[in-house]
């Protein structure tokens, strides 16, 4: 995970752990979970918000199209 998001300051384990909680959390899917908490500099807090604010406001508008350029 590390070589693909170059800039994660976790090991491994860590990434993989914090993207199955945001997994648990939002019912999506681990590609959707990497995105966005790349986006917040892999804070799950800010990513859940991020993901729920995105959710809540864009109501026709699927969130992972939203997210995927």
């Amino acid at each position: 995970m590390n070589s693909d998001y170059g800039e994660c300051p976790l090991n491994d384990t860590e990434a993989l752990a914090l993207c199955n909680e945001f997994v648990l959390v939002t019912n999506t899917d681990m590609d959707l979970a990497m995105k966005i908490l790349q986006q917040n500099r892999w804070n799950l807090e800010r990513a859940v918000s991020a993901f729920f604010d995105l959710e809540n406001s864009q109501p026709t508008t699927s969130v992972s199209s939203v997210f995927f350029f």
